[in-house]
């Protein structure tokens, strides 16, 4: 699909119109999204206290505040988007809360690991892998707030965005113009979701949807294909099937799904 023909689908399509949506419509997913918030600042508490055991400025902000700081995030233009999300396309969004000062990825697999109680699948070489603040859960801006909020779908995009890693790039960058706030989860967001899945699914941690709603393509994260000389791996993350957090490179040349998050 060309830029223009996305670019139209996305103006056109009642799907993503604000204008469509009233005030009342938005004052519910509001309040569903409120509604979720202490079960969201119980995991980001859990999350935060376990790395600060790593690294001690991490800070852990009270429910309070983040109430308040949650109020000041969630804008009318996102509000919109998530209505029309979930009035057209019969999808739900997850609130996340994520400390912005950690870049340990190392730290980041082994909380996972220890709140999942089970071992995490770790791809070669990312517990060493340098990233950039804002892909390990930092924002890209210099002022940090102490926490980060995203909202995340249960399920990918459609099939609008399937296509390789170069494609959805390009993709990206026309739907971002329209909807800034879009964009692919981080890791500790996407940690904090699939933590989220599992302790949803009871004591089973059985699900054949756990794929579906947890996958991830983390397209600025990449590394050297070392089998293949000028080729590139993209970071991979899900819950597999059992429910255990899986991490896993794949070529930037394979066409997948792509989850965008409200963040």
């Amino acid at each position: 699909m060309s830029n223009t023909q996305l670019r139209h689908t996305y103006e056109s399509s009642p799907d993503f119109s604000a204008s469509l949506q009233n005030a009342a419509e938005l004052n519910v997913t509001r309040e569903q999204i409120f509604a979720q918030l202490p079960r969201a600042y119980a995991d980001y508490a859990a999350i935060t206290t376990f790395l600060a055991g790593h690294n001690p400025s991490v800070p852990l902000v009270e429910e309070y505040a983040a109430a308040d700081m949650l109020e000041a995030w969630l804008t009318e233009d996102k509000l919109s988007y998530v209505t029309a999300a979930q009035t057209t396309e019969d999808r739900t969004f997850s609130l996340v809360l994520t400390p912005s000062s950690t870049t340990d990825i190392a730290a980041l697999v082994m909380t996972a690991q220890t709140l999942s109680r089970s071992p995490v699948f770790d791809a070669p070489g990312l517990s060493v892998t340098s990233l950039k603040p804002q892909q390990s859960g930092a924002p890209q801006n210099e002022i940090r707030p102490a926490v980060n909020f995203c909202l995340v779908p249960n399920a990918p995009e459609s099939e609008l965005f399937d296509g390789t890693a170069s494609e959805q790039r390009t993709m990206m960058r026309e739907v971002q113009s329209m909807h800034g706030f879009l964009r692919t989860p981080s890791i500790i967001e996407a940690i904090s979701h699939q933590l989220r899945v599992v302790a949803g699914n009871g004591q089973t941690q059985l699900s054949r949807n756990f794929f579906e709603q947890t996958s991830s393509r983390h397209l600025d994260i990449e590394t050297p294909d070392p089998h293949m000389l000028g080729e590139t791996l993209v970071l991979h993350s899900c819950l597999a099937d059992g429910g255990q957090i899986s991490f896993s490179w794949r070529s930037a040349r394979s066409e997948e799904e792509l989850r965008l998050i409200v963040a």
